[in-house]
């Protein structure tokens, strides 16, 4: 994964001229967020670009965008998810933009092909290790692509000697910090569910308090 992005809004362009489009069937954007209670958006759910969503007078939908790091607290009107940004006709858009991995969507896309395949070889376990995220927050917000009670997590560079640290999931989420866990900045964890493990690495730049879940956002 060479490519992380940033989020400040100079590096937008550079996101715009290096990343390609969305491709097809993948998602560009998440729910962060739904002031009402509705059956066709909830939190955490994928959005494919073209989809399009109705708000109602005063509804607010946050959407976290991938390829961007954009984050958009929208209200009212119809919104048209792209690869990158929303169109929104009708309502009003407040967009930020945050510190997010911007191969996450790659990772959602095809994790049961190429992620989960860490493989520990001798000798120093962090010499070899590429991570599958980044994340910019020291509690990651894990979503699971598969039913499970918990996950575990453990500092790679003790992986072979280190006790693994489970915590509880539910309704497909296991959330670092619901559990009072804050990771290191700096350093690459191992984490897994089952037989499926991803490396993920606390970036130096993380924060401790992030507000958009795309940036502390793991797949698994």
């Amino acid at each position: 994964m060479d490519m992380r992005r940033a989020g400040a809004a100079a590096l937008l362009i550079g996101s715009m001229i290096v990343a390609g489009p969305v491709l097809a069937g993948e998602p560009s954007a998440m729910v962060e967020d739904i002031s009402s209670s509705r059956d066709d958006v909830q939190m955490m759910d994928y959005l494919e670009p073209g989809q399009t969503i109705t708000l109602a007078p005063g509804e607010i939908l946050t959407l976290g965008y991938f390829l961007s790091c954009a984050q958009e607290t929208i209200t009212g009107g119809t919104v048209t998810i792209g690869d990158m940004q929303s169109d929104v006709s009708g309502g009003t858009v407040e967009t930020a933009y945050v510190s997010c991995d911007d191969q996450v969507v790659t990772l959602s896309a095809n994790q049961q092909q190429e992620a989960g395949t860490t493989v520990m070889r001798p000798g120093n376990p962090c010499d070899s290790l590429v991570p599958d995220v980044v994340v910019y927050d020291v509690s990651p917000l894990v979503r699971l692509t598969e039913p499970a009670a918990s996950v575990e997590y453990v500092d790679a560079c003790s992986a072979g000697t280190g006790q693994w640290t489970k915590i509880g999931a539910s309704e497909g989420l296991a959330d670092f910090r619901a559990a009072g866990i804050a990771l290191v900045p700096g350093q690459t964890y191992l984490i897994r569910r089952g037989d499926r493990t991803l490396t993920v690495l606390v970036s130096k730049l993380a924060e401790a308090q992030a507000v958009a879940l795309i940036a502390r956002l793991v797949p698994l």
